[in-house]
């Protein structure tokens, strides 16, 4: 259901929106939620694995707020996410109001790299982290194959070079070998680029 939700609501504001005020494929999108009684553990805490499946749908309503899932839909592509690491700073308990704030930090060759973190109101009124996630994505198209990733990038307006992400990320990618890296060549003198297996798509609404 809150897919379904965020997803309604992210189809309406870019509708209302006009393109110039829109935000940027490389802008904040802030999602709000609400910590429901299904998503605490034993404990009356949110459930660690909700968390994950809250970020996901903070990741859909950038795509579409961001007016790039027209884009991606039409060529047959869709996002699976490779990897993804997440730092819980504090807890979240039943009826908890907080905002999923989801952003991309830059992309190489073939992966995109994401920041999303959970915020609520702390005491003083200012944001206060919840809980910090890295994520790295790729595109695949429904034909087979890899998107490259500038592919991806143009989907959502961004047309320059890569920002540069932060180093901490890029060293967390290499050391779970998510980066993009030259392809070697094999002993008949020709490239042999690496093709991993997709993993499962991402859930992204048509």
């Amino acid at each position: 259901m809150r897919l379904l939700l965020v997803w309604l609501a992210a189809r309406r504001s870019l509708r209302t929106t006009p393109p110039h005020e829109r935000p940027s494929g490389l802008d904040e999108y802030r999602t709000p939620m609400r910590v429901m009684p299904n998503d605490l553990d034993l404990l009356r805490h949110m459930n660690n694995g909700v968390f994950f499946t809250l970020l996901d749908i903070g990741r859909v309503d950038l795509l579409v707020r961001s007016g790039a899932q027209h884009a991606v839909r039409s060529q047959g592509w869709y996002p699976v996410v490779v990897g993804e690491s997440i730092r819980f700073r504090r807890s979240l308990t039943l009826w908890e109001r907080f905002e999923i704030v989801t952003r991309v930090l830059g992309w190489d060759e073939r992966i995109v790299y994401l920041e999303q973190r959970f915020e609520r109101a702390g005491r003083d009124g200012r944001p206060e982290v919840v809980a910090e996630a890295w994520i790295v994505a790729r595109f695949l198209r429904r034909t087979g194959g890899a998107v490259p990733a500038c592919d991806v990038a143009a989907a959502f307006g961004l047309d320059g070079p890569s920002p540069q992400a932060p180093e901490a990320v890029l060293a967390w990618s290499r050391s779970l070998d998510l980066a993009h890296r030259p392809t070697d060549a094999s002993p008949d003198g020709h490239a042999d680029a690496r093709e991993p297996e997709a993993p499962g798509p991402a859930s992204t609404p048509a």
